[in-house]
């Protein structure tokens, strides 16, 4: 299950990845985006999507909808990535309500709590170098 960046300068890298073939045929691979972000993927037609938007968001921007979590949870996911560059309180909160064993996402003082393997951005990196790591960290070749 991979969470899909809030930011449209981090979509435009991430639009390359999700336009390939499911890599791993043997898993359901699902996407989760908010509305707002939903424009920023235009080649989404042939993936398992959810879509949150602001309704189902509480005060603190958390998703405090029991249908939506109910929705992902059923799929059972072995493992999920949050592809937000910076802390996304809807993705990052929806972690603690997932029991998949491989938790990936960028190093913020609360995600090194919530995933298993955090990458530290660094200034001035190049975001495909960060997101090819996580393909590999998945075991995916390209």
């Amino acid at each position: 299950l991979f969470f899909l960046p809030e930011k449209r300068e981090d979509a435009k890298v991430i639009n390359y990845f999700v336009k390939v073939e499911n890599p791993l045929s043997d898993y359901e691979i699902g996407l989760v985006c908010s509305d707002k972000s939903k424009s920023y993927y235009p080649h989404l037609d042939n993936v398992i999507l959810f879509t949150y938007s602001d309704d189902d968001l509480n005060y603190f921007k958390t998703i405090k909808s029991a249908s939506f979590l109910n929705e992902i949870k059923i799929k059972n996911y072995d493992a999920i990535v949050d592809l937000n560059t910076n802390f996304c309180a809807a993705s990052s909160m929806l972690f603690f309500d997932l029991d998949a064993p491989l938790k990936i996402g960028f190093d913020s003082l609360i995600n090194r709590k919530i995933y298993t393997i955090t990458l530290e951005l660094k200034e001035n990196a190049f975001l495909e170098n960060y997101f090819s790591r996580i393909l590999s960290l998945l075991g995916v070749k390209f």
